[in-house]
């Protein structure tokens, strides 16, 4: 069997892939994507020669899937372990997962708009093959490549006090969800949606490095430390969660 994920290993939506796919057991070779210079290459190894493509993208066999909800809905079909969307929940879990997918939006607009203005975070985002001496003069990719991601996903003229109001009202949601002390946002126990809230904290307090590695200035773009305070409490919920159900990743 073939099952190859085309990934970001920093991307909180290839994160959520790689979870669903981690949680069932299921095998898999991922190979790292590059915003921009590397779409070509995606696009012959997977077949989607036309319209917008993005990773995470699941290769597994004859089918082909681009999104993160896609790829565990597969996961939960064909792998082991406990269902990540028992039936009775799905059309929560759905909601959830929506809740989560504007506030990765809403993250990554905030996001790209410090990288662009923090010359070390620019250097950060070059490829980890270009050596240090040569990343200074280099920073220009990087500039290109953020310029290409607010294009393609359409956040030029988001608003910051826009983006902070989506994530906090995703915050807030969640935090109501798990004030009953239970330790998951749904009364049946760990889910996808789960999964999905978790990791919509990673542009407000980016995870521990044992899970998602992020150098010093990308984190600092990442964060949010006002909301972080704020919802402190979901900010420890999420770190259990990853504490008790996530493996940490090989270096």
């Amino acid at each position: 069997m073939s099952r190859t994920l085309y990934q970001l290993s920093y991307s909180p939506w290839s994160e959520k892939a790689r979870w669903a796919l981690d949680h069932h057991g299921m095998k898999y070779t991922s190979v790292e994507h590059l915003p921009l210079l590397g779409e070509p290459f995606l696009r012959l190894r997977t077949g989607r020669l036309t319209g917008r493509i993005s990773v995470p993208f699941l290769v597994d066999d004859e089918l082909r899937m681009a999104d993160s909800f896609e790829i565990a809905r597969h996961a939960d079909l064909r792998g082991g372990g406990s269902s990540l969307f028992p039936e009775a929940d799905f059309e929560a879990i759905k909601r959830w997962n929506e809740t989560s997918e504007g506030m990765l939006a809403a993250g990554r607009a905030l996001a790209t708009a410090r990288a662009m203005a923090d010359s070390e975070a620019r250097r950060e985002a070059l490829p980890a093959n270009i050596p240090n001496s040569m990343r200074g003069w280099l920073t220009p990719m990087a500039d290109l490549g953020a310029a290409f991601l607010t294009r393609k996903y359409g956040y030029g003229d988001w608003s910051v006090e826009a983006c902070t109001q989506r994530l906090a009202d995703g915050l807030a949601d969640l935090d109501r969800a798990t004030d009953s002390g239970r330790g998951t946002v749904l009364e049946s126990g760990f889910c996808y949606a789960d999964i999905a809230m978790a990791v919509a904290l990673q542009f407000v307090a980016p995870v521990d490095e044992a899970y998602i590695h992020l150098g010093p200035a990308s984190r600092r773009c990442w964060s949010q430390p006002a909301l972080a305070e704020r919802f402190a409490a979901v900010v420890a919920w999420r770190d259990r969660t990853y504490s008790e159900r996530r493996r940490p990743q090989p270096v």
